[in-house]
């Protein structure tokens, strides 16, 4: 699980939103509300949604509120590799927010997965 976590606010303008993701190359941010409790995430998919639309009307792209998924599947921290794993393999997801008690405490991508694996088990060539 990551615990430094990029996230953002539903007023972040989306411009701003896709240079952040940009620049911590991830490719979702969980979206968390003025108490940190996780409200939505926002995906590359989203930024680049927003920011074409925006483009094609010439007006300003929007906020991340105007493009967040606001359903967002989580997992808890006791929860463990296996089903993780299970759950982003079985599952189009590339990342889940850890909530505990309401609250945005890490995320854990495929990406943690492979660090995860690759500690457990390590090989020399």
């Amino acid at each position: 699980m990551t615990r430094t976590v990029v996230s953002l606010t539903r007023d972040t303008e989306i411009l701003r939103a896709l240079h952040l993701m940009h620049e911590h190359d991830i490719s979702n941010a969980p979206v968390v509300d003025e108490e940190g409790t996780l409200i939505g995430i926002l995906s590359d998919r989203d930024c680049i949604r927003g920011v074409i639309q925006g483009t094609y009307h010439s007006e300003f792209a929007g906020l991340v509120s105007d493009f967040m998924s606001g359903e967002v599947e989580t997992v808890g921290p006791d929860d463990g590799l296996i089903e993780a794993t299970r759950r982003l393999m079985d599952l189009p997801h590339r990342l889940y927010p850890v909530v505990a008690g309401g609250d945005l405490v890490g995320v854990i991508s495929r990406r943690d997965i492979i660090s995860a694996l690759t500690e457990k088990w390590q090989w020399s060539s």
